[in-house]
């Protein structure tokens, strides 16, 4: 079964004078009901952080791979970056 999924991204004011933001996703074929039970958090980032041309891209590139692991259901054997899963060490 195949759902298809909309993916959305925007600033917001989240404090006073503090824009942040946000790439959320949510089922295509939902529209009622609160918006807190359809669309779900992905990332929040204060745009102060952004560094122009490169944090939005590499989010989405590792978002990505990310979702590309998870499709292929196999612990990947190179990250994001293509450097070798196999030094990292669990914490």
């Amino acid at each position: 079964m195949i759902i298809p999924i909309l993916f959305h991204s925007d600033g917001a004011e989240v404090f006073k004078g503090t824009e942040f933001h946000m790439f959320s996703w949510s089922s295509a074929l939902v529209h009622k009901g609160d918006v807190l039970d359809r669309k779900f958090l992905i990332w929040c980032i204060e745009e102060s952080l952004f560094v122009p041309g490169k944090t939005i891209e590499e989010l989405i590139r590792y978002f990505s791979w990310n979702n590309d692991i998870m499709h292929g259901g196999c612990y990947p054997i190179t990250d994001q970056c293509g450097l070798s899963s196999q030094n990292v060490v669990a914490l």
